[in-house]
Order: structure tokens, then C-alpha cells, then sequence
């Protein structure tokens, strides 16, 4: 925090001293966000899941999914990549989302890692997406327990080539398109 020193050694109580020499992360006000998104970095990706009563149903809670970036029709040349994507959410539950995208001839691929939520300021934050020369549709995807189980598995078997169906009762929550450009 601005001001904060720790008090001198002899000032601590003994079982404290350990964390005037840990590493933390300096907080800036003016760049809030950014030192947020540094500590839940720090800290590992947050697990938040949402249990479906039966994994078969499909999508029983409004959700409202904006997509700030990047823009529609957006040119992508290789020097933007990968690309962010950053946007708002609000929602009575939480959820898993994943980011897929898609090219001229119908496959899909699967982009990691999955969406970071940031329920506390309803916002959401994507990176890492890598459109190829071909992809013309970036889809941000809900999926229940049973499709981020098999997206999961994708990821740790390093599965990133095409495929063609998405998971059962997966829901685009939000699809931009884009134009990519080769240099």
C-alpha cells in the first residue's frame, strides 16, 4: 500500500519476521486493474465452477457477455498475435467459458487457457488466442462440467489440432468476426 514500510526487526513479533523478505506485488491506484490482475497471477488461476443439477440441461441462468476486445471485424495481421480479449459479464452463477475459434471450413480450435472471471468487478479477461491464417470467427463458448472436463483433457493432452463438433449443450455466449491478414 502507498506509505507502507514494515517497522524495523526488533519492532516485529519474531513468528512475523519471515515476510519482511517475501516477494510481493507493489500497489499502484492509478493502475488498479493491472495490479489485481498481477496478484490473482501470482496467486493461480481462480477454479470457479458452477454444478449443473444434470449435466444433459442446457444453460438455466441468464448470462450477459460483452466483448470489449478485441472489435468485430477487427484485422488481425501476425504481429497482433496472440491476441487479448477482454470484456464484461453479469450472471446469478458462475460458469466455465472457453474461447474457440473457427476456420473457413467448419473446424473448430481450441484456445488456452480457459476464460479468467473477475467476479467482484463482473469482468472477464481471455489471452493467448492465436487466430491462423485461415480463422475467421473468434467464439467465446460456455460449456457445463462435462464439456470442461473434455476441453480440460484437450489441454492436458495437448490435443490443440482441428475438431469439428463442440461439446454437448456448449452455448456461444458471444462470436466476433475477423479479418486475418498475413504480412
Amino acid at each position: 500500500m502507498p506509505g507502507f514500510d514494515f517497522p524495523a526487526k526488533e519492532d516485529m513479533p519474531q513468528e512475523l519476521l519471515p515476510i519482511r523478505v517475501q516477494h510481493g506485488v507493489k500497489y499502484s491506484h492509478e493502475f488498479f486493474d493491472a495490479t489485481i490482475e498481477k496478484i490473482v497471477d501470482y496467486l493461480g488461476t481462480p477454479q470457479i465452477e458452477y454444478t449443473i443439477q444434470d449435466p444433459e440441461q442446457s444453460l438455466d441462468f441468464p448470462i450477459e457477455f460483452g466483448v470489449e476486445t478485441p472489435a468485430d471485424e477487427q484485422i488481425v495481421r501476425d504481429e497482433d498475435c496472440p491476441l487479448s480479449a477482454s470484456g464484461t459479464y453479469s450472471s446469478e452463477k458462475t460458469f466455465h467459458a472457453w474461447v474457440i475459434l473457427d476456420d473457413k471450413s467448419g473446424n473448430f480450435y481450441l484456445q488456452n487457457p480457459p476464460i479468467r472471471f473477475f467476479p467482484t468487478r463482473n469482468r472477464w479477461k481471455a489471452k493467448n488466442i492465436c487466430p491462423g491464417p485461415e480463422i475467421e470467427h473468434i467464439h467465446f463458448v460456455y460449456v457445463n462440467e462435462q464439456g470442461n472436463s473434455q476441453f480440460s483433457d484437450m489441454v492436458r493432452h495437448g490435443s490443440y489440432g482441428a475438431f469439428s463438433e463442440l461439446p454437448p449443450n456448449s452455448k456461444y455466449l458471444h462470436t466476433i468476426s475477423i479479418r486475418r491478414v498475413r504480412n
